[in-house]
């Protein structure tokens, strides 16, 4: 499970596959891989900041 913890309100969690597409969005902060299979999946989340949104990016490896 790729989960976010913070204090932050998260307003969205987006997963992307290798090819950009979309495959998973939340406003959660969590994702358990759903069906996708083993790889490498980019992670954008967008939360509130002090004064306006921000935004963070990154990479989980998923391992079946």
């Amino acid at each position: 499970m790729f989960k976010v913890e913070t204090t932050a309100t998260i307003n969205s969690l987006a997963i992307y596959n290798r090819y950009g597409d979309q495959i998973f969005q939340t406003s959660t902060g969590q994702w358990d891989g759903g069906d996708a299979s083993s790889g490498v999946y980019y992670w954008r989340l967008v939360y509130e900041g002090c004064d306006s949104e921000k935004e963070l990016k990154g990479w989980v490896h998923l391992i079946r």
